[in-house]
């Protein structure tokens, strides 16, 4: 069927106003039905021509309807049961029932839940700030196995943090893999991380690779939101040269091979790459210098 959802309108029963031939889909009605007695249902709906014959009975699907003229414009026997399409006399009965239809679009509404614009509610209790509307599905399945592609994962990316840490998860629970995937490079424009005054701060939270430029030495490092389990690529760029890099991360003396200490190459727009993993109690250090 379809990802739809039908209205219903209780107890429902009105007749045909004029006959309606096989190739038919436009369809006039006594009456429309209503929520209230009042106020006209919104298509799509379900209604039954003729339910009380085994032979005869049709339904069909209401896609639109015109309140003034009473015309309805349907999609003839979603059941299949009449080929080619049957006729109806005027003042047949019409009835709204509880169809099978009505549970298939349920199933698959159920099947191929969807993070689109329909998402304004919440993951869970302790996330409350899910509003943002995104314009391309990801289907749920996908968040399940891991097998997010590229485009898709800038949607998930957009939603907010505490769903984006539930979705992380479980990836990392299943054992999921992200294909053709890359990774946000942030730099001191970036909100949480800077370079002033010899302080040189990171935030994880802006991404996992960073690009920074020095115009100074590193007297204090600080890298903000760095959980245990977690590995980062700073980039450092020489601009005039010189400049070097501190012994501490957080106020903790970091590790490197050797206890060789991190010292960077001094020239003149020179460039080191650095790695720091944090295993929640030390940072290790490791280092790419010179490249050319």
């Amino acid at each position: 069927m379809t990802l739809q959802t039908a209205e219903y309108s209780n107890f429902f029963e009105t007749t045909l106003d004029g006959n309606v031939a096989g190739g038919d889909t436009t369809i006039t009605l006594s009456a429309l039905p209503t929520s209230d007695g009042t106020n006209y249902i919104n298509a799509p709906y379900y209604l039954v021509i003729n339910p009380d014959s085994a032979t005869n009975r049709e339904v069909i699907n209401v896609t639109s309807h015109n309140t003034g003229t009473l015309q309805i414009t349907a999609t003839r026997d979603v059941e299949g049961r009449h080929t080619p399409d049957i006729g109806h006399d005027t003042g047949t009965t019409v009835r709204m029932a509880v169809v099978g239809e009505m549970f298939e679009d349920l199933h698959d509404r159920l099947n191929d839940v969807a993070l689109t614009g329909e998402i304004t509610g919440t993951i869970d209790s302790s996330t409350q700030d899910i509003s943002t509307t995104l314009t391309s599905g990801v289907d749920a399945t996908k968040i399940a196995d891991g097998s997010v592609t590229s485009t898709e994962f800038q949607y998930i990316n957009t939603l907010s943090s505490n769903a984006q840490t539930q979705i992380d998860s479980k990836l990392a629970h299943t054992g999921g893999e992200i294909k053709d995937y890359k990774e946000t490079v942030a730099t001191t424009a970036s909100a949480g991380t800077s370079f002033t005054s010899n302080v040189l701060t990171l935030d994880v939270e802006d991404g996992n690779v960073f690009d920074i430029t020095l115009d100074g030495n590193i007297t204090t490092w600080t890298i903000n939101n760095m959980d245990s389990g977690t590995t980062i690529t700073v980039i450092l760029r020489q601009s005039t040269g010189s400049h070097t890099a501190p012994t501490q991360i957080n106020s903790t003396t970091f590790k490197t091979p050797g206890a060789a200490g991190l010292t960077l190459t001094t020239d003149a727009s020179a460039i080191d790459v650095v790695s720091v993993f944090y295993d929640g109690t030390d940072y290790l250090v490791f280092s790419q210098l010179a490249f050319g």
